[in-house]
């Protein structure tokens, strides 16, 4: 039985133990947004730096890790969705994001 009730409060005293960044969206580590999009943080962080080297940068916490919110969560969604489609890159995906329409 202890396990069992262990397993029910825990993940409520840690939601309440953490503090949050930001108070109105949902927030997003690299780790967790990586986990809410079926993919590795590697490619989250691979993106990120892709989207950096053209000029779109992501908020960072007191550690300086990168944070994420619910809309970054979309715009990388929309970018895995594309490049599983299409069967390109991330490079190529993300690039059709930035500068949409030029091959078309």
């Amino acid at each position: 039985e202890l396990a069992d009730y262990d397993r029910i409060v825990q993940p409520e005293v840690k939601k309440k133990s953490k503090p949050s960044e930001v108070s109105d969206d949902q927030t997003y580590s690299r780790e967790k947004l990586a986990k809410a999009l079926g993919t590795s943080p590697t490619v989250v962080q691979r993106a990120t730096q892709l989207l950096a080297d053209n000029g779109i940068y992501f908020d960072k916490d007191v550690k300086g890790r990168y944070i994420y919110d619910d809309q970054d969560k979309d715009f990388f969604a929309s970018v895995l969705a594309y490049k599983r489609s299409e069967g390109v890159t991330l490079s190529k995906a993300i690039e059709q994001f930035i500068q949409p329409g030029e091959d078309d």
